[in-house]
Protein backbone atom coordinates (compact mmCIF):
# COMPACT_ATOMS: atom_id res chain seq x y z
CA UNK A 1 0.00 0.00 0.00
CA UNK A 2 1.30 3.90 -0.98
CA UNK A 3 -0.24 6.98 -0.23
CA UNK A 4 -0.41 10.45 0.51
CA UNK A 5 -3.22 11.99 2.83
CA UNK A 6 -3.88 15.24 0.91
CA UNK A 7 -5.36 13.90 -2.04
CA UNK A 8 -8.29 12.01 -2.19
CA UNK A 9 -8.08 8.40 -2.15
CA UNK A 10 -8.29 5.77 -5.09
CA UNK A 11 -8.48 2.33 -3.80
CA UNK A 12 -7.66 -0.93 -6.24
CA UNK A 13 -8.80 -4.31 -4.90
CA UNK A 14 -8.34 -7.54 -6.73
CA UNK A 15 -7.13 -10.90 -5.69
CA UNK A 16 -5.25 -10.96 -8.89
CA UNK A 17 -1.44 -10.05 -6.88
CA UNK A 18 0.38 -9.41 -10.15
CA UNK A 19 -2.75 -7.72 -12.04
CA UNK A 20 -2.98 -5.12 -8.80
CA UNK A 21 0.83 -4.61 -8.63
CA UNK A 22 1.60 -3.86 -12.64
CA UNK A 23 -1.73 -1.68 -12.43
CA UNK A 24 -0.42 0.09 -9.27
CA UNK A 25 3.10 0.77 -10.80
CA UNK A 26 1.73 2.30 -13.81
CA UNK A 27 -0.73 4.50 -12.23
CA UNK A 28 1.81 6.08 -9.79
CA UNK A 29 4.27 6.47 -12.58
CA UNK A 30 2.20 9.04 -14.16
CA UNK A 31 4.08 12.42 -13.17
CA UNK A 32 0.43 14.33 -13.01
CA UNK A 33 -1.42 10.85 -11.06
CA UNK A 34 -3.83 13.53 -8.66
CA UNK A 35 -4.73 10.51 -6.70
CA UNK A 36 -3.73 9.40 -3.17
CA UNK A 37 -3.19 5.34 -4.38
CA UNK A 38 -3.85 2.23 -2.23
CA UNK A 39 -4.26 -1.04 -3.15
CA UNK A 40 -5.41 -4.23 -1.16
CA UNK A 41 -5.76 -7.96 -2.50
CA UNK A 42 -8.01 -8.80 0.90
CA UNK A 43 -11.02 -7.58 0.70
CA UNK A 44 -10.98 -8.07 4.71
CA UNK A 45 -8.08 -5.20 4.44
CA UNK A 46 -10.15 -3.35 1.95
CA UNK A 47 -13.57 -3.37 4.02
CA UNK A 48 -11.14 -2.43 7.50
CA UNK A 49 -9.59 0.59 5.48
CA UNK A 50 -13.12 2.14 4.21
CA UNK A 51 -14.85 2.26 7.88
CA UNK A 52 -12.22 4.91 8.74
CA UNK A 53 -11.11 6.69 5.25
CA UNK A 54 -13.27 8.17 2.64
CA UNK A 55 -12.73 6.97 -0.64
CA UNK A 56 -13.23 8.46 -3.86
CA UNK A 57 -12.29 6.18 -6.53
CA UNK A 58 -12.45 2.32 -5.75
CA UNK A 59 -11.46 -0.12 -8.40
CA UNK A 60 -12.82 -3.65 -7.15
CA UNK A 61 -12.66 -6.56 -8.92
CA UNK A 62 -15.94 -7.69 -10.36
CA UNK A 63 -16.69 -11.02 -8.37
CA UNK A 64 -15.80 -9.35 -4.97
CA UNK A 65 -18.72 -6.86 -5.32
CA UNK A 66 -21.75 -8.46 -3.41
CA UNK A 67 -19.70 -8.85 -0.36
CA UNK A 68 -18.14 -5.87 -0.17
CA UNK A 69 -21.88 -3.69 1.25
CA UNK A 70 -20.33 -2.22 4.00
CA UNK A 71 -18.12 -0.03 2.47
CA UNK A 72 -18.93 3.40 0.54
CA UNK A 73 -17.17 5.45 -2.41
CA UNK A 74 -18.19 8.14 -4.59
CA UNK A 75 -16.92 6.17 -7.70
CA UNK A 76 -16.94 2.24 -8.47
CA UNK A 77 -15.64 1.00 -11.29
CA UNK A 78 -16.24 -2.69 -11.39
CA UNK A 79 -13.30 -4.56 -13.45
CA UNK A 80 -15.08 -7.50 -15.62
CA UNK A 81 -14.05 -10.21 -17.40
CA UNK A 82 -16.63 -9.93 -19.73
CA UNK A 83 -16.27 -6.82 -22.85
CA UNK A 84 -20.24 -7.23 -23.34
CA UNK A 85 -21.00 -5.56 -20.20
CA UNK A 86 -18.83 -2.65 -21.09
CA UNK A 87 -20.45 -2.02 -24.27
CA UNK A 88 -21.03 1.89 -24.87
CA UNK A 89 -19.66 3.00 -21.56
CA UNK A 90 -22.86 2.13 -19.79
CA UNK A 91 -22.90 0.12 -16.67
CA UNK A 92 -26.27 -2.38 -15.99
CA UNK A 93 -27.17 -0.54 -13.33
CA UNK A 94 -29.91 -2.73 -12.32
CA UNK A 95 -28.09 -6.02 -11.76
CA UNK A 96 -25.26 -4.16 -10.45
CA UNK A 97 -27.82 -2.31 -7.68
CA UNK A 98 -29.35 -5.94 -7.49
CA UNK A 99 -25.99 -7.55 -6.21
CA UNK A 100 -25.43 -4.60 -3.51
CA UNK A 101 -28.60 -3.33 -1.82
CA UNK A 102 -26.78 -0.73 -0.22
CA UNK A 103 -25.94 1.14 -3.43
CA UNK A 104 -30.09 1.43 -3.79
CA UNK A 105 -30.10 3.90 -0.75
CA UNK A 106 -28.01 6.75 -2.22
CA UNK A 107 -28.49 8.39 -5.24
CA UNK A 108 -25.30 9.52 -5.37
CA UNK A 109 -23.65 6.43 -5.55
CA UNK A 110 -26.27 4.78 -8.51
CA UNK A 111 -24.63 7.85 -10.37
CA UNK A 112 -21.29 6.51 -10.16
CA UNK A 113 -20.78 2.98 -10.97
CA UNK A 114 -19.32 1.49 -14.15
CA UNK A 115 -17.50 -1.68 -15.46
CA UNK A 116 -14.25 -1.24 -16.83
CA UNK A 117 -12.78 -4.25 -19.05
CA UNK A 118 -9.77 -5.80 -16.93
CA UNK A 119 -7.63 -6.74 -19.84
CA UNK A 120 -7.35 -3.00 -21.79
CA UNK A 121 -4.68 -1.22 -21.17
CA UNK A 122 -4.43 0.33 -17.65
CA UNK A 123 -3.72 3.66 -19.40
CA UNK A 124 -7.89 2.98 -20.91
CA UNK A 125 -8.41 2.44 -17.48
CA UNK A 126 -6.77 5.37 -16.61
CA UNK A 127 -8.53 7.82 -18.87
CA UNK A 128 -12.21 6.45 -18.42
CA UNK A 129 -11.63 6.90 -14.65
CA UNK A 130 -10.62 10.23 -15.49
CA UNK A 131 -13.33 11.00 -17.81
CA UNK A 132 -16.09 9.46 -15.35
CA UNK A 133 -14.40 11.67 -12.10
CA UNK A 134 -13.97 15.61 -11.22
CA UNK A 135 -10.44 15.30 -11.16
CA UNK A 136 -7.81 18.18 -10.54
CA UNK A 137 -4.44 17.38 -12.18
CA UNK A 138 -1.44 18.91 -10.24
CA UNK A 139 0.64 19.82 -13.03
CA UNK A 140 4.59 19.53 -12.72
CA UNK A 141 6.59 22.69 -12.14
CA UNK A 142 7.36 24.44 -15.75
CA UNK A 143 10.30 23.84 -17.41
CA UNK A 144 13.53 27.13 -16.85
CA UNK A 145 13.00 29.54 -19.17
CA UNK A 146 15.94 28.10 -21.35
CA UNK A 147 14.07 24.93 -22.28
CA UNK A 148 12.24 25.91 -25.36
CA UNK A 149 9.60 24.01 -26.59
CA UNK A 150 9.97 22.45 -30.12
CA UNK A 151 7.13 23.18 -32.31
CA UNK A 152 7.39 20.10 -35.37
CA UNK A 153 4.76 20.09 -38.02
CA UNK A 154 3.97 17.93 -40.58
CA UNK A 155 2.12 18.68 -43.76
CA UNK A 156 2.41 17.70 -47.01
CA UNK A 157 0.24 18.60 -50.40
CA UNK A 158 0.32 15.38 -51.74
CA UNK A 159 -2.36 12.64 -50.65
CA UNK A 160 -1.30 8.96 -49.30
CA UNK A 161 1.99 10.04 -48.37
CA UNK A 162 2.52 8.48 -45.04
CA UNK A 163 2.22 12.04 -43.00
CA UNK A 164 0.61 10.76 -39.97
CA UNK A 165 2.08 7.74 -39.95
CA UNK A 166 5.37 9.19 -40.18
CA UNK A 167 4.65 11.80 -37.12
CA UNK A 168 3.09 9.55 -35.03
CA UNK A 169 6.98 7.57 -35.51
CA UNK A 170 8.76 10.52 -34.91
CA UNK A 171 6.35 11.54 -31.67
CA UNK A 172 7.37 7.96 -30.34
CA UNK A 173 11.29 8.17 -31.20
CA UNK A 174 11.76 11.19 -29.33
CA UNK A 175 9.19 10.64 -26.39
CA UNK A 176 11.85 8.18 -25.60
CA UNK A 177 13.77 10.69 -24.07
CA UNK A 178 11.54 13.58 -23.35
CA UNK A 179 8.02 14.34 -23.16
CA UNK A 180 6.30 15.23 -26.70
CA UNK A 181 2.86 15.76 -27.69
CA UNK A 182 1.15 14.90 -30.66
CA UNK A 183 -2.10 16.95 -32.00
CA UNK A 184 -3.76 15.87 -34.93
CA UNK A 185 -5.40 18.54 -36.97
CA UNK A 186 -6.71 16.90 -39.89
CA UNK A 187 -10.07 16.15 -38.42
CA UNK A 188 -12.03 12.82 -39.38
CA UNK A 189 -8.80 10.82 -38.87
CA UNK A 190 -9.52 8.02 -36.81
CA UNK A 191 -6.30 6.29 -36.68
CA UNK A 192 -6.22 5.83 -33.29
CA UNK A 193 -9.48 4.76 -32.28
CA UNK A 194 -10.49 2.00 -30.43
CA UNK A 195 -13.83 -0.58 -30.23
CA UNK A 196 -16.26 0.36 -27.73
CA UNK A 197 -14.73 3.58 -26.38
CA UNK A 198 -15.33 6.93 -26.03
CA UNK A 199 -12.55 9.06 -25.89
CA UNK A 200 -12.16 12.71 -25.62
CA UNK A 201 -11.35 14.48 -28.81
CA UNK A 202 -9.47 17.50 -30.19
CA UNK A 203 -12.83 19.50 -30.63
CA UNK A 204 -13.27 18.74 -26.53
CA UNK A 205 -9.70 20.51 -26.28
CA UNK A 206 -10.15 23.86 -28.01
CA UNK A 207 -13.79 23.64 -26.22
CA UNK A 208 -12.06 23.49 -23.11
CA UNK A 209 -9.59 26.25 -24.09
CA UNK A 210 -12.22 28.41 -25.34
CA UNK A 211 -14.56 28.39 -22.30
CA UNK A 212 -12.00 27.38 -19.16
CA UNK A 213 -9.00 28.35 -20.35
CA UNK A 214 -7.55 28.88 -16.36
CA UNK A 215 -7.98 25.65 -15.97
CA UNK A 216 -7.25 24.11 -19.83
CA UNK A 217 -3.69 22.49 -19.33
CA UNK A 218 -5.00 20.49 -16.03
CA UNK A 219 -7.92 19.17 -18.76
CA UNK A 220 -5.46 18.48 -21.44
CA UNK A 221 -3.62 15.98 -18.96
CA UNK A 222 -7.14 14.05 -18.34
CA UNK A 223 -7.99 14.00 -22.13
CA UNK A 224 -5.01 12.97 -23.50
CA UNK A 225 -3.76 9.14 -24.61
CA UNK A 226 -0.31 7.72 -24.38
CA UNK A 227 1.26 5.34 -26.97
CA UNK A 228 4.82 4.41 -26.20
CA UNK A 229 5.18 7.63 -23.64
CA UNK A 230 4.14 9.49 -26.72
CA UNK A 231 0.72 12.30 -25.47
CA UNK A 232 -1.82 12.22 -27.96
CA UNK A 233 -4.93 13.89 -28.80
CA UNK A 234 -7.34 11.86 -30.96
CA UNK A 235 -8.68 14.00 -33.82
CA UNK A 236 -11.92 15.55 -34.34
CA UNK A 237 -15.21 13.67 -35.00
CA UNK A 238 -15.26 15.47 -38.08
CA UNK A 239 -14.06 18.05 -40.50
CA UNK A 240 -16.48 20.61 -39.42
CA UNK A 241 -15.38 20.72 -36.05
CA UNK A 242 -11.88 21.41 -37.44
CA UNK A 243 -13.07 24.32 -39.78
CA UNK A 244 -15.41 25.86 -37.33
CA UNK A 245 -11.92 27.32 -34.90
CA UNK A 246 -10.98 30.80 -35.89
CA UNK A 247 -7.20 31.14 -36.40
CA UNK A 248 -6.92 33.28 -33.53
CA UNK A 249 -8.07 30.10 -31.12
CA UNK A 250 -5.66 27.83 -32.88
CA UNK A 251 -3.25 30.12 -32.55
CA UNK A 252 -3.34 30.64 -29.03
CA UNK A 253 -4.17 27.21 -27.80
CA UNK A 254 -0.82 25.75 -30.03
CA UNK A 255 0.88 29.09 -28.04
CA UNK A 256 -0.07 28.44 -24.88
CA UNK A 257 0.85 24.49 -24.72
CA UNK A 258 3.97 25.47 -26.40
CA UNK A 259 5.04 27.89 -23.80
CA UNK A 260 3.31 25.89 -20.78
CA UNK A 261 7.14 24.18 -20.11
CA UNK A 262 5.04 20.89 -20.18
CA UNK A 263 6.41 19.70 -22.99
CA UNK A 264 9.99 19.44 -24.94
CA UNK A 265 8.20 19.15 -28.54
CA UNK A 266 4.70 19.42 -29.95
CA UNK A 267 4.05 17.56 -33.22
CA UNK A 268 1.16 19.02 -35.35
CA UNK A 269 -0.34 17.17 -38.00
CA UNK A 270 -1.82 19.52 -40.14
CA UNK A 271 -4.08 20.06 -43.30
CA UNK A 272 -5.35 23.28 -44.80
CA UNK A 273 -8.99 22.66 -43.45
CA UNK A 274 -6.90 24.59 -40.52
CA UNK A 275 -7.95 28.23 -40.76
CA UNK A 276 -5.10 30.38 -40.16
CA UNK A 277 -3.48 27.32 -42.00
CA UNK A 278 -0.21 29.31 -42.98
CA UNK A 279 0.10 31.02 -39.44
CA UNK A 280 -0.04 27.62 -37.76
CA UNK A 281 2.97 26.45 -40.04
CA UNK A 282 4.80 29.62 -39.22
CA UNK A 283 4.54 28.66 -35.45
CA UNK A 284 6.71 25.72 -36.01
CA UNK A 285 10.60 25.51 -35.64
CA UNK A 286 10.57 22.60 -38.23
CA UNK A 287 8.05 21.21 -41.06
CA UNK A 288 8.28 17.68 -42.34
CA UNK A 289 7.19 17.50 -45.80
CA UNK A 290 6.41 13.80 -47.47
CA UNK A 291 7.25 13.34 -51.21
CA UNK A 292 7.13 10.78 -53.38
CA UNK A 293 8.98 9.67 -56.17
CA UNK A 294 7.26 10.39 -59.27
CA UNK A 295 6.02 13.62 -61.42
CA UNK A 296 2.79 14.16 -59.64
CA UNK A 297 4.09 14.82 -56.60
CA UNK A 298 7.19 16.98 -58.28
CA UNK A 299 4.46 19.05 -59.55
CA UNK A 300 2.13 19.46 -56.69
CA UNK A 301 5.09 20.49 -54.73
CA UNK A 302 6.57 23.24 -57.28
CA UNK A 303 2.90 24.22 -56.49
CA UNK A 304 2.93 24.47 -53.21
CA UNK A 305 6.56 26.58 -53.18
CA UNK A 306 5.11 29.08 -55.73
CA UNK A 307 1.41 29.73 -53.76
CA UNK A 308 3.94 30.41 -50.80
CA UNK A 309 6.17 32.74 -52.23
CA UNK A 310 3.14 34.19 -53.83
CA UNK A 311 1.29 34.98 -50.51
CA UNK A 312 4.84 36.03 -48.92
CA UNK A 313 5.22 33.00 -46.42
CA UNK A 314 8.35 31.58 -48.50
CA UNK A 315 10.41 31.78 -44.86
CA UNK A 316 8.02 28.55 -44.44
CA UNK A 317 10.23 26.79 -46.44
CA UNK A 318 13.53 27.74 -44.75
CA UNK A 319 12.03 25.58 -41.73
CA UNK A 320 10.88 22.66 -44.08
CA UNK A 321 12.96 19.30 -44.46
CA UNK A 322 11.49 17.59 -47.21
CA UNK A 323 11.61 13.46 -46.94
CA UNK A 324 11.26 11.34 -49.62
CA UNK A 325 9.59 8.76 -49.34
CA UNK A 326 11.71 5.49 -51.06
CA UNK A 327 9.17 3.61 -53.82
CA UNK A 328 9.84 0.15 -52.13
CA UNK A 329 8.84 1.79 -48.49
CA UNK A 330 5.90 3.32 -49.90
CA UNK A 331 4.43 0.40 -51.69
CA UNK A 332 5.52 -1.88 -48.98
CA UNK A 333 3.78 0.21 -46.37
CA UNK A 334 -0.24 -0.57 -47.44
CA UNK A 335 0.69 -4.35 -47.30
CA UNK A 336 3.20 -4.05 -44.42
CA UNK A 337 2.61 -1.33 -41.88
CA UNK A 338 1.74 -2.56 -38.80
CA UNK A 339 -2.10 -2.54 -37.79
CA UNK A 340 -1.50 -0.39 -34.25
CA UNK A 341 0.27 2.67 -34.01
CA UNK A 342 2.44 1.68 -31.10
CA UNK A 343 4.39 -0.75 -33.60
CA UNK A 344 4.86 1.74 -35.97
CA UNK A 345 8.79 2.74 -35.07
CA UNK A 346 9.40 -0.68 -35.38
CA UNK A 347 8.47 -0.40 -39.26
CA UNK A 348 9.77 0.48 -42.62
CA UNK A 349 8.53 4.16 -42.27
CA UNK A 350 10.73 4.09 -38.07
CA UNK A 351 13.38 2.65 -40.25
CA UNK A 352 13.00 5.98 -42.28
CA UNK A 353 12.28 8.29 -39.41
CA UNK A 354 15.23 6.99 -37.42
CA UNK A 355 17.49 7.86 -39.54
CA UNK A 356 16.23 11.48 -40.14
CA UNK A 357 16.11 11.62 -36.21
CA UNK A 358 19.85 10.84 -35.64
Amino acid sequence: MRGTYDRKRMVICDTDERYVTRMSEYFTGKEEFPFALWFFQSLHELMEYGRENPIYVLVLQEELWKECGGIEAENVFLLTRDPERCRGGTPEKDSILRENPQYQQNPQYQQNLQYLYRYQSAEDILQTIYQRCTVRIVLPTKAAPDSQCQMIGFFTPIGRCLQTTAALTLGQLLARKEKVLYLNLKGCDDILSRENRERYDLSDLIYCYLHSKKSFLSELSTMRQTINKLEVMEAARTYMDIQAVAAEDWIGMLQEIRDSGLYGRVILDLSTQVQGFLQVLQLCDKIYTMELPDRSSAHRMKQYEKMLEFVGAEEILHRTVRVLVPEEIWRDSFEKLPEHPEEYPYSCVGMLMNHLNA
